[in-house]
């Protein structure tokens, strides 16, 4: 008998695990002694994927108040890498004129320590010149700590879409790596980042979608997720390149459906009588087809109450699952 493909449902243990360990770390920090640690003895996580590591020019730049004015003077013309060295600035001046008001978390590696969490405070408070650091120390590596880090990441305002998405993309394949090449689903996305279901969905329908809308949001010619989800409809692949060109030519939104949507109306083959309003998704007389697509959807909820023997009653939980797909997506 061969072997089912797994789902990475809602149900998930390891979902549960990394919700759990979510929770017990936002909860559980006031248990933990917080202490002041030589800033020396700390190095950053060479594989945090905030990307955040500082040059040695660079901190020497950060720490001349010439440059950094000078910067901040012709702040909308900037690169996006010298905007987030200032942000960095403007927090070493909070933590030169208040102190760090919460802590890093690290835990110990060797004769020193690794961070956890809180790089850019790290940052921050040596580019404030400061010898110690408040932090918590974690008796060892936290479990799932490239997940942990990745959505703490998420969490920051300033994520524009192309470094939110490259998250994302990391949280998922850490997540379907844990569960043995499962395909995860956007009710387990949003449980881990914190999000909406629906707002999961329009996530995995673009990192899922053709590449060329991947290198046209990392390229900056699409920073709306609205529109990569539009982009990621198309099917036909000219079509696809005509419309994001269209995008890249600095066109707003409004204008490309405009210019495009002729050009992307679907041919439908005309046929006799009349036009049909609905999808009909066929039949089947094995209920396990339905239960199946009903786990893989994450509609765990509707399955324990229903009598798989009862057609009727498999009819009614069938129809109660494709409302609720319509209306989250």
């Amino acid at each position: 008998m061969a072997n089912k493909k797994k789902r990475f449902g809602g149900g998930s243990s390891l979902i549960k695990g990394i919700a759990e360990t979510v929770r017990d770390r936002e909860l559980g920090e006031e248990e933990f002694l917080v202490e002041r640690v030589d800033i020396e003895k700390i190095k950053p996580d060479p594989e945090n994927p905030r990307l955040l590591g500082l040059t040695e020019d660079e901190l020497l730049w950060l720490q001349n108040i010439d440059y950094v004015e000078e910067a901040r003077a012709s702040e909308a013309g900037l690169e996006e890498r010298i905007k987030t060295l200032l942000k960095l600035r403007d927090l070493a001046d909070s933590i030169k004129a208040n102190g760090l008001m919460q802590p890093i978390r690290i835990y110990r590696l060797g004769e020193g320590f690794r961070i956890e969490s809180g790089e850019r405070r790290y940052w921050g408070t040596i580019v404030a010149k400061q010898s110690k650091i408040p932090a918590i120390i974690l008796p060892e590596r936290p479990k799932r700590l490239r997940t942990l880090q990745l959505i703490e990441n998420l969490q920051r305002d300033d994520l524009d879409l192309k470094a939110r998405l490259r998250n994302i993309v990391s949280v998922v394949c850490e997540l379907e790596e844990e569960g043995v090449g499962a395909p995860l689903t956007s009710i387990v996305l949003g449980e881990v980042i914190g999000t909406s279901r629906r707002q999961a969905t329009k996530y995995l329908s673009v990192i899922r979608s053709h590449e060329t809308i991947m290198l046209s949001i990392s390229s900056g010619i699409i920073d709306n997720l609205d529109v990569a989800v539009e982009l990621s409809k198309i099917d036909n692949p000219e079509q696809l390149d005509k419309t994001i060109k269209a995008y890249a030519k600095g066109l707003t939104r409004a204008d490309v459906k405009k210019e495009m949507q002729p050009q992307l109306e679907l041919r439908v083959v005309s046929k006799k009588g009349r036009p049909a309003k609905k999808i009909n998704l066929g039949a089947t007389k094995n209920s396990s087809v339905v239960k199946h697509i009903m786990e893989i959807g994450g509609a765990e909820d509707l399955l324990s109450d229903v009598d798989w023997s009862d057609f009727k009653a498999v009819s009614i939980a069938w129809t109660d699952f494709l409302r609720g797909l319509e209306k989250d997506l």
